[in-house]
């Protein structure tokens, strides 16, 4: 395979290693892509930046007894008031409290920025996944009067009727399915006033307490989600193997050669030398 497939908007990777307790070195590399949405590579679907995204949430969604999901839209006509990142972060905040209030301890967010019926008309709405079942009518509806107070307050505009939608699945199939749906690239058009708003924001967050995600560890079962597990902590500097800090030594220009000595994982962009691939599938089972 050629490193430089379907990666040509990489131009670079970085070199990195680490150390074990015997002066065992494990050598790892990272393309450098460019992780813009509209990048006819990087904003393709099951791209390396996409796998790089899904790997990010991966052990998280699968640690989830049940995948609730919930969407949270704009009405259209307010929609300009939120083309900043401080309305964005305010209207993501407001939900993530709530819903701690709520009792939902642990959860993920991330924001989708156009529609699939419109993908070049600007139509933010905000997914959330919570570890959650069925949730009664009446409390959906609750929170539709209270986001809709939140957002007459904030645009003090009058707003007749606000959209959640929200369903769940215990299935592991479609809770895979529905992290790749909610991590691939919607702003898949370049437009220079909504790439200016939106540069530097972080749109993948979080919340919980790594104990309350940890209490309910994911057991792997095969190969390829082991994997996916591993390329998080390596994009995250985390050698798999040993647990200690990749150090990323140096920046090398990606030629157009065959590298029989390093193995992907995940099409991810991220490598590995063959004798630590070795090791790991060696010793799966810990993993």
């Amino acid at each position: 395979m050629r490193i430089r497939e379907n990666i040509d908007c990489a131009k670079w990777w970085l070199k990195g290693f680490t150390v074990d307790d015997q002066g065992q070195e494990y050598h790892y590399r990272k393309a450098i892509l460019c992780e813009k949405e509209w990048c006819p590579e990087c904003g393709r679907k099951n791209s390396r930046f996409h796998k790089r995204k899904i790997a990010r949430w991966f052990k998280k969604v699968m640690s989830m007894d049940s995948m609730g999901y919930l969407v949270i839209t704009i009405p259209e006509a307010v929609r300009f008031v939120f083309q900043n990142q401080k309305a964005l972060d305010d209207l993501r905040t407001y939900w993530k409290r709530k819903l701690i209030r709520s009792g939902y301890k642990k959860g993920l967010c991330r924001y989708h920025w156009a529609g699939d019926k419109h993908p070049k008309k600007w139509h933010p709405h905000l997914n959330i996944l919570i570890d959650a079942k069925w949730i009664n009518e009446e409390i959906i509806e609750n929170w539709k009067k209270d986001y809709r107070k939140w957002l007459e307050d904030y645009v003090r505009e009058s707003i007749p009727v606000v959209d959640i939608y929200y369903h769940y699945t215990i299935v592991r199939k479609k809770r895979i399915k529905g992290l790749r749906y909610i991590t691939r690239a919607t702003l898949i058009w370049y437009s220079p006033d909504l790439a200016g708003i939106l540069k530097g924001f972080r749109n993948m967050v979080s919340w919980g307490r790594p104990i309350d995600w940890i209490s309910q560890a994911y057991v792997f079962p095969d190969n390829k989600e082991r994997e996916m597990s591993r390329v998080d902590q390596i994009v995250a500097g985390i050698c798999p193997f040993t647990g200690k800090k990749i150090h990323w030594s140096s920046k090398e220009r990606i030629e157009d050669t065959c590298l029989g000595t390093l193995r992907e994982l995940c099409v991810s962009g991220i490598y590995v030398d063959s004798e630590t691939y070795d090791k790991w599938r060696a010793f799966s089972h810990v993993y």
